[in-house]
């Protein structure tokens, strides 16, 4: 018994672009294979780790240093 499937597209890569071509090829109707290693980085490292992430973390960062230097401010 053979348990092998076949695909008109694989997609190496759970990233942004990797899901946009994934996305784009199903509603084409071609049978869409993704591969990505870490389920987690479904959608790419931008949502997950990187860009969004990172600039949560710096706006916080700025939003407390303001509040340290709200004494000159006259706010205690």
């Amino acid at each position: 018994m053979n348990d092998a499937k076949t695909y008109d597209v694989i997609v190496l890569g759970g990233g942004r672009g990797g899901m946009n071509l994934v996305v784009q090829l199903a509603a084409a109707g071609k049978k869409v294979l993704l591969v990505e290693k870490d389920r987690a980085m479904i959608g790419g490292s931008c949502i997950n780790i990187a860009c969004i992430p990172t600039k949560a973390f710096i706006a916080c960062a700025r939003r407390l240093a303001q509040c340290k230097g709200a004494k000159a401010f006259g706010i205690s």
